[in-house]
């Protein structure tokens, strides 16, 4: 079909297997239209579920980085003459995108971008000791402070009386610091352990920058 991303024949051919379908679904005779089947088995028409599947793959897409590397198709193009559209092939992905801006044009290519991954897999991660019993635990602690060579930051995340807190200590530098996160219909205890993480960071960057000598955080 002109200017779509599939043929007349490839539509008929996935009509007739829905259709197929929705004849064993609903129980059907053979010679009921597939108009027909679409609306009592409750099916989105096949030409339809390509335009939604295209369009949501499309946004995603865009909300990707460096779109127009990995899709393959460019946006914001410039208007292309006669000569341009004989001559020129035109990819799939782009033949889709260019029909979803001629029906949304404004601000379509403005989607947020959502980075695939908080940090890039190549960096390493933070080393974790999960110790089998609390004293094994206490052990590793205390042979860890004894060598002086890190930064010790102990944080916490709780909920008392109805209440979401979290809260980070230094006993080198001195510091504590606290947050409370609202009612425990607002936030979990699950997001206040990530906040006292994050406070651990804000304290250990201010040591940082304050050219502490110890370069490790524990």
């Amino acid at each position: 079909m002109k200017g779509k991303p599939y043929t007349k024949r490839m539509l008929n051919t996935l009509q007739s297997i829905q259709a197929r379908a929705a004849r064993v679904i609903s129980g059907a005779y053979k010679a009921t239209s597939r108009a027909a089947l679409d609306v009592e088995t409750f099916l989105l028409p096949i030409e339809q579920q390509i335009w939604k599947h295209n369009s949501h793959t499309v946004v995603r897409l865009l909300s990707s980085k460096n779109i127009a590397a990995t899709s393959g198709f460019q946006t914001n193009t410039a208007q292309l003459t006669v000569a341009d559209k004989t001559r020129r092939h035109i990819s799939s992905w782009q033949k889709v995108y260019n029909d979803i801006t001629s029906m949304r044009t404004k601000d379509f290519d403005r989607q947020e971008q959502i980075p695939c991954f908080l940090t890039p897999p190549w960096r390493q991660g933070p080393t974790t000791y999960i110790d089998a019993t609390g004293e094994e635990a206490r052990a590793r602690h205390d042979k860890e402070h004894v060598k002086e060579d890190s930064l010790s930051i102990y944080t916490d995340g709780s909920g008392i009386e109805g209440e979401i807190g979290s809260a980070a200590l230094c006993p080198l530098t001195q510091q504590a610091r606290s947050v409370h996160m609202g009612s425990d219909t607002e936030s979990t205890v699950y997001a206040a352990e990530l906040q006292g993480i994050s406070l651990a960071l804000q304290i250990a960057q201010e040591y940082a920058s304050r050219n502490g000598a110890r370069r490790d955080v524990a």
